[in-house]
């Protein structure tokens, strides 16, 4: 079974939580923000309304990014309370992911993190090599771009 972790439940994380839910695309999805509690609170929204609109993939809510090491994708969306994760301080999320040890693939979901993306895939100096030293897998250029186009709409929405 796959998962999913989402580091962010702002407006970003919540929706890409929400609709990967709804379509099934994973078995496990958790919802992961230093603020614990609003983390938690939106994985349960997400939850209940599964019984309404037909579908129970399991959703869950952390405050410790650590956590995210054994998903299959990591998502870096947008955290509650300081926004999307760029520059220097997204950049250290990476290296320490994959420090802890992490071999999932990357997703850059925001609208302003084409260079963090650009900058991790371009780090020469181990912060996107898995424990035996190979190149983590992190989204061609183009095709995250188009996700970054889609959660800008899909954050748009919610926020409406």
């Amino acid at each position: 079974m796959s998962s999913a972790a989402i580091l962010g439940a702002g407006p970003i994380g919540s929706a890409i939580a929400h609709r990967l839910a709804e379509r099934a695309r994973v078995g496990e999805i958790k919802l992961i923000d230093e603020a614990g509690a609003v983390a938690a609170g939106k994985a349960l929204d997400i939850r209940q309304a599964g019984p309404v609109d037909g579908y129970d993939t399991s959703i869950s809510g952390a405050a410790d990014v650590l956590s995210a090491t054994g998903a299959d994708v990591i998502v870096f969306a947008d955290p509650v309370a300081d926004g999307e994760w760029e520059g220097e301080r997204g950049l250290a999320l990476v290296q320490r992911l994959v420090r802890a040890g992490t071999s999932a693939t990357f997703v850059f979901a925001g609208p302003k993190q084409t260079s963090l993306m650009e900058a991790a895939a371009r780090e020469g100096r181990g912060a996107v090599k898995d424990k035996r030293g190979e190149m983590i897998d992190l989204m061609h250029i183009t095709l995250a771009r188009k996700i970054i186009a889609r959660s800008e709409r899909i954050a748009g929405k919610s926020q409406a």
